[in-house]
């Protein structure tokens, strides 16, 4: 029996796997939940890191997992969750290093769940790399695009991530807008490519 103090909300932990689909819904899965502060660092200690992530070191069942989704139920991360129609993000995309995006994760971790980040309804870590260049995501979903808001959501976050050195920059946008773009690049993507599939792994992989 878990008996440390309750978490004020139940988060859950969503993998998601790579893939071309513009079908969001299809591309990420339900890994467990936690109401309770012994809960989290359970699966804290017991999941691989966000450097695994951004090493493409991590696999379900043979398939890669280029993100960890970590959000306040009942939100999903998708941008057209109906329990957060106006939801908006801070996010950075940069080339972060192993040691700054594990800090960084655990950072937003912890202030989310302590109650820390005003208006956050989840979090997420992406490996967006390619072929041709590494690039690393750390999104702050908020359930507003109020002005306001966002500017205490913004110093929060500021807050929660002091102490880690080289802080990359974050930048604003309303998940209409990021729909809109998503549904026009992989519109090019069917155009320019309209046969291409995932090929076999041949790298060394975390299963979990």
């Amino acid at each position: 029996m878990d008996d440390t103090p309750p978490l004020e909300s139940t988060w859950t932990l969503f993998t998601h796997k790579q893939s071309l689909s513009n079908n969001y819904s299809s591309v990420y899965d339900e890994a467990v939940s936690c109401s309770t502060i012994g809960e989290f660092w359970r699966i804290y200690n017991n999941v691989p890191t966000a450097s695994d992530l951004c090493h493409k070191a991590v696999c379900i069942h043979n398939e890669l997992i280029v993100a960890f989704s970590f959000f306040r139920k009942p939100h999903v991360p998708e941008w057209e969750d109906p329990h957060n129609p106006e939801g908006s993000e801070w996010g950075c995309r940069d080339i972060i290093s192993c040691q700054a995006i594990d800090q960084m994760w655990l950072h937003v971790l912890l202030a989310a769940v302590g109650e820390k980040l005003r208006h956050t309804v989840g979090l997420r870590v992406v490996n967006k790399s390619t072929k041709l260049r590494a690039c690393h995501k750390i999104e702050v979903w908020m359930n507003s695009c109020d002005d306001r808001c966002t500017r205490e959501l913004f110093a929060d976050l500021q807050i929660a991530l002091q102490g880690i050195d080289t802080l990359p920059e974050f930048s604003f946008m309303e998940h209409n807008k990021k729909r809109q773009q998503a549904t026009e690049y992989y519109s090019r993507r069917r155009v320019n490519h309209p046969r291409r599939t995932q090929g076999p792994m041949s790298h060394s992989t975390h299963n979990l």
